[in-house]
């Protein structure tokens, strides 16, 4: 069960960063076409860092905490 949750997370914390890089991605095209300033950009990019850093955090958490692994195992499961 380990090894399943463990394989989940990673699929996950490589979802979140996929993202990142997608979200970033459309932001520095905005600003090549000067849809947003520099300083939004910037100011965007740290807002997603934060965040991102925030779930992957939680993700960890999740992951050292075996009771919140097994509710977040099983409501996957019941689906």
């Amino acid at each position: 069960m380990n090894k399943i949750v463990r394989s989940m997370g990673e699929k996950c914390k490589i979802s979140i960063r996929n993202i990142r890089r997608d979200v970033l991605d459309s932001a520095k095209s905005q600003q090549k076409n000067n849809e947003i300033s520099e300083d939004e950009l910037k100011s965007l990019q740290d807002q997603v860092q934060k965040e991102t850093d925030s779930f992957i955090f939680d993700l960890l958490f999740s992951e050292r905490n075996p009771s919140i692994k097994e509710s977040s195992v099983y409501l996957t499961t019941d689906e």
